[in-house]
């Protein structure tokens, strides 16, 4: 019984194979009715009028179905190209934004300690007093602008960081 059954199977299994590709190479023909419908079959369709035979498309090749293996190659070194690119663009801009927050802690310092007059930053005046003069306030406003510069530095250092990830 087990004998038949493969015997048959293989039978059957060998007739679909044939059929299916029978079936695929069969040609449509296109067909309007009185009614004005449009028929599309692989027969003649009575009462219909044969307007097109419609030829059946070529079998797909396999060769253009599959992506050539050194087509993939290519992509995938080109990715990994693109993303050791990127990875070296974000350790600089990581790199950048440390040293620009380095320099702002610095300006920061200095705008700290420069509060204290420095020799030759006062003034005297007729009681006995001092005043801070011009040079004092030069020095502020210059230490001023090195910490507001450095901010701006850290906060577009921080926008190509974020850009990057």
């Amino acid at each position: 019984m087990t004998r038949q059954f493969s015997i048959g199977a293989c039978c059957l299994a060998a007739v679909l194979a044939f059929t299916a590709g029978a079936v695929h190479a069969q040609r449509m023909f296109k067909y309007v009715m009185p009614d004005g419908r449009v028929v599309y079959s692989d027969k003649s369709v009575p009462g219909g009028r044969l307007v097109d035979e419609i030829a059946p498309a070529p079998p797909p090749d396999p060769a253009a179905a599959q992506p050539r293996q050194d087509t993939r190659t290519e992509q995938r070194d080109a990715l990994r190209e693109r993303l050791a690119d990127r990875e070296s663009q974000f350790q600089r801009a990581s790199a950048d934004l440390n040293e620009a927050r380095g320099r702002l802690a610095a300006a920061e310092r200095q705008l700290a300690d420069g509060k204290e007059p420095l020799p030759g930053e006062r003034t005297g005046n007729v009681g006995g007093g001092s005043r801070l003069n011009e040079l004092y306030w030069q020095r502020q406003a210059a230490n001023e602008a090195a910490v507001a510069q450095a901010r701006t530095e850290v906060q577009q250092a921080e926008a190509a960081v974020n850009q990057l990830r």
